[in-house]
């Protein structure tokens, strides 16, 4: 397993009057390919 942190690169979005109709949210996603995971629950819990 490899941890592969990906940050975009993303703005405020305002509508016309200044207020702020769209912005940036921290949110993690964990991804497995089981064809190359020999033991997931193992992977999961970290050992």
């Amino acid at each position: 397993m490899r941890i592969l942190p990906i940050t975009p690169v993303r703005g405020k979005i305002f509508d016309r009057h200044g207020k702020i109709i769209a912005t940036n949210q921290l949110a993690y996603k964990l991804t497995l390919t089981p064809e190359k995971t020999k033991d997931i629950p193992a992977n999961i819990a970290g050992t």
